[in-house]
């Protein structure tokens, strides 16, 4: 299993279940063991987790629209929207230091 390294630290610092959960840019991400810094998902996942909602959201405007029971497909929708982006964050991607004000 691949573990992630701190981009201050240079160690090894997490697997993919805690990174996919390290959270986005300004949020307070997860702590590095070894050099107490805070570390989050970088930009590109911001982008990617950006269009996989749009393109949930369209599907959710879609399905209002054309078809007659759309409360369980409403539901899937949103579950599939977020099992994809935490998908993408625990096997993609970098870690990057978190961008919040407080934590620096």
């Amino acid at each position: 299993m691949k573990k992630f390294t701190c981009p201050y630290c240079e160690k090894e610092v997490c697997g993919h279940l805690k990174k996919a959960f390290a959270g986005s840019l300004k949020s307070k991400g997860i702590k590095c063991p070894h050099c107490e810094k805070r570390l989050t998902n970088g930009v590109v996942s911001a982008y990617v987790n950006s269009g996989i909602w749009f393109v949930v959201g369209v599907f959710e405007i879609l399905n209002f629209l054309f078809v007659t029971y759309y409360a369980t497909n409403f539901i899937l929708l949103l579950i599939y929207g977020f099992i994809l982006s935490r998908l993408y964050d625990a096997f993609f991607g970098e870690l990057e230091p978190s961008r919040r004000m407080d934590y620096m």
